[in-house]
């Protein structure tokens, strides 16, 4: 993703080396200047440097350090605060749904920010997605040219699913440097294409078939057209 903040870069577990790194122990953090990812690298991606600020609702424009900074808290809350992938996505909404009442004049979009999470690692309402319907989602936005059956993985509901530290940071890999944040009508869009990976691991899918799916066959267009109901 180059923006005018720079290049973001996030990976797809259905590369091993990628998955791998899933398991390995120790804190995630949004790191600056990867040095597996230098400043004079070739990146090809989305590329948003000349255009408006993601959408925080359909009439409301971000600014670029807000995002980053929803960015930075979202994957902290994923991968520091909540338990499991299941409480993520609850603190993860109740966030999403509290920010998207900020009207500008209130106080600055960074406070609102800011005040969201800090409610978001309190006390918080469960949420439980439409599994069913994500899913469904993802499958059809799949072209008619990739639906070929040995392309498309089926769900494997008798390989464990992964570890809850494996789950939070998958899910945390989707809300960094999405495509949906820029594409997308505003949060819950943004939200909705998180809850698209968990629902994948909900259903049986492992980890590599998920990103499969998600980074690599689904139509990334026809899929934020689907997610931006979500902010009508």
């Amino acid at each position: 993703m180059q923006t005018p903040r720079g290049t973001s870069v996030t990976l797809s577990h259905y590369c091993p080396t990628a998955a791998g790194l899933l398991h390995t122990p120790g804190p995630v953090t949004v790191v600056t200047d990867a040095p597996a990812f230098p400043a004079g690298g070739e990146y090809v991606g989305l590329d948003v440097r000349d255009a408006l600020p993601p959408l925080l609702r359909p009439d409301v424009l971000m600014d670029w350090d807000a995002w980053r900074a929803l960015e930075d808290h979202a994957v902290h809350l994923l991968c520091h605060v909540a338990e499991t992938a299941d409480e993520g996505l609850s603190r993860l909404h109740t966030a999403v749904e509290h920010l998207r009442q900020w009207r500008p004049g209130s106080t600055s979009l960074a406070i609102a920010i800011d005040g969201a999470f800090g409610l978001a690692s309190g006390e918080t309402q469960a949420y439980r997605p439409d599994s069913r319907s994500r899913v469904a989602e993802v499958l059809a936005a799949i072209p008619p040219g990739a639906r070929d059956s040995r392309a498309i993985p089926t769900t494997a509901s008798q390989v464990p699913r992964a570890s809850a530290m494996v789950e939070k940071r998958f899910l945390a890999a989707h809300a960094f440097a999405s495509w949906t944040g820029y594409q997308g009508h505003g949060v819950r869009s943004w939200f909705r294409s998180i809850e698209a990976a968990f629902a994948l691991l909900d259903a049986g899918y492992p980890i590599a078939a998920a990103d499969l799916l998600l980074r690599h066959l689904a139509d990334t267009a026809a899929l934020t057209q689907s997610w931006n109901q979500a902010d009508r």
